[in-house]
C-alpha cells in the first residue's frame, strides 16, 4: 500500500544554497522534513585531500579535490553524524547532488535514499564543461566508478533535465527506470504570481549569469552590433560576475551591472526587459531561464543542455546552435521589432514555467516516486 506524503519523515541533505527552494516545497507536503548539511567537512579530511590533489592549475585542483575519496568520506561522516543525532526515525534520505554514497557501510545502509542532480560524472573529457580539463582523466574515472556504485544502491536518481538523464544513462550502466527527469526551477526570482504587463516599451535584452565565456557572452557581444544596426535604441544589460575573466570589449549599447544582490532591483530588470538571452556553450539546467520565463519573457538560447527543453522553438523563444552569431542576432531583432510576437512568446514562457518548472511541480514529481518506492 502506497503511503501518503503527510505520513513520512524525509531527510534532505545538501551543500548547496539552491536547495532552499525545494526544501520549502517539500516541507509543506511531507509530515516532517529534516534538513542537514554535508559541508564543510572536518579539517582532517579537508587538508589531507588538499595535499593529495594538489595541481598548479587551481581549477583542476578544485575539481580533483571535490572528487577525491577523502572528501567524500568527510561528507559521508557529516551525514551519518547528523542522522545519528536525530531523536526519531526517518523514512527516506534525499541527497541534493551526487558527491558520495551517503550511507554505505553505516548503520543506515538499509535506508532508502535518492539523488537530485544536474549532471553525472562522465568518462570522457567534455571541452565545454568547465569542470573538465586535461589532468583530470584518472580522477574522473575513479569518481565515475564510485558514482556508479552509489547510483546502483539509490532508489532513484532524480534529474533536473532530460539532458541530465540521458547524460547519466550514457555515463553509467544503470536501469533506465532509475533515472527520472523531474525538472528544475527558479532560484532567486519567481514572478509567476505577479500580474505583468506585456506592453514593454524599452528595448532591453537581458543577460544574467556568471562565467561569461561558458555562458556565451562573447557570442552576445559579437551579435550586439548586428542588432544595433537594425535597432539603434536596443540596450543590452548584463548582470553577473565575469568569473572566467573574459576580456569584454565595451559598446555604447552594452551595460554591465556586475552582481546585483538587491532582489527587488533584479526583479525590476526582469519586469522591464523585452527579451532574455542565454547563448551558452555549456549549461546543465539554467535556473535564470526559468526566472525569465516566470517574468513572461521570450527566450533566446543555445541548443545544448537543459534549456532547449523549456524553450520551444517558435513558441516561447528561439533556439540557435552554439556560436551561431547571425542566428542569435536575427532572433533578438525579430523579437525586438515585433512586440506582439514577443508578448505571445512571453505568455507561453510563463505557462510552461507554471505547468512544470516551479519548485512545487518538482517536489510533487519527486514525492510521487519516493512514495511508490518506499518499503
Amino acid at each position: 500500500m502506497i503511503r501518503e506524503a503527510k505520513d513520512i519523515t524525509l531527510v534532505l541533505a545538501s551543500n548547496d544554497k539552491r536547495s532552499g527552494n525545494l526544501e520549502q516545497e517539500l516541507r509543506s507536503r511531507v509530515g516532517e522534513l529534516i534538513k542537514i548539511d554535508y559541508d564543510p567537512i572536518a579539517p582532517q579530511y579537508k587538508y589531507l585531500a588538499a595535499l593529495l590533489t594538489y595541481h598548479p592549475d587551481r581549477g583542476v585542483w578544485w575539481t580533483r579535490y571535490q572528487w577525491h575519496p577523502v572528501v567524500q568520506a568527510g561528507r559521508r561522516a557529516n551525514v551519518v553524524k547528523a542522522l545519528k543525532k536525530l531523536d526519531r526515525p526517518f523514512d527516506a534520505l534525499l541527497m541534493w547532488g551526487s558527491w558520495m554514497h551517503p550511507v554505505k557501510n553505516t548503520a543506515f545502509q538499509d535506508k532508502p535514499f535518492y539523488y537530485y542532480i544536474d549532471q553525472s560524472c562522465n568518462k570522457h573529457l567534455d571541452p565545454f564543461d568547465p569542470v573538465d580539463a586535461p589532468g583530470l582523466d584518472k580522477p574522473r574515472l575513479a569518481f565515475n566508478r564510485a558514482q556508479r556504485e552509489s547510483y546502483e544502491d539509490a532508489k532513484r536518481v532524480f534529474c533536473m533535465s532530460q539532458w541530465t538523464r540521458e547524460q547519466t544513462l550514457e555515463s553509467h550502466d544503470i536501469p533506465e527506470s532509475k533515472a527520472v527527469a523531474v525538472g528544475w526551477g527558479p532560484i532567486g526570482i519567481n514572478l509567476s504570481h505577479e500580474s505583468l504587463s506585456q506592453n514593454r516599451t524599452e528595448k532591453i535584452v537581458l543577460f544574467v549569469g556568471n562565467e561569461f565565456l561558458r555562458k556565451g557572452m562573447d557570442y552576445l557581444r559579437e551579435a550586439i552590433p548586428k542588432v544595433v544596426e537594425q535597432i539603434p535604441d536596443a540596450r543590452f544589460i548584463v548582470v553577473g560576475e565575469n568569473a572566467d575573466h573574459y576580456e569584454l570589449e565595451p559598446h555604447p549599447n552594452l551595460e554591465l551591472t556586475g552582481l546585483i544582490s538587491d532582489i527587488e532591483q533584479l526583479k525590476d530588470l526582469y519586469r522591464r526587459a523585452s527579451v532574455f538571452v542565454l547563448p551558452h556553450r555549456f549549461e546543465r539546467a539554467g535556473h535564470v531561464i526559468i526566472e525569465a520565463m516566470t517574468a513572461g519573457l521570450p527566450i533566446v538560447t543555445s541548443n545544448q543542455g537543459g534549456p532547449p527543453e523549456v524553450v520551444h522553438q517558435g513558441e516561447n523563444g528561439f533556439v540557435v546552435e552554439i556560436g551561431d552569431v547571425d542566428g542569435l542576432a536575427g532572433s533578438m531583432v525579430k523579437l525586438l521589432q515585433d512586440a506582439e510576437l514577443a508578448g505571445n512568446f512571453g505568455e507561453k514562457s510563463r505557462e510552461i514555467a507554471q505547468n512544470g518548472y516551479l519548485w512545487g511541480n518538482i517536489a510533487d514529481k519527486m514525492l510521487s516516486d519516493i512514495l511508490q518506492t518506499l518499503p
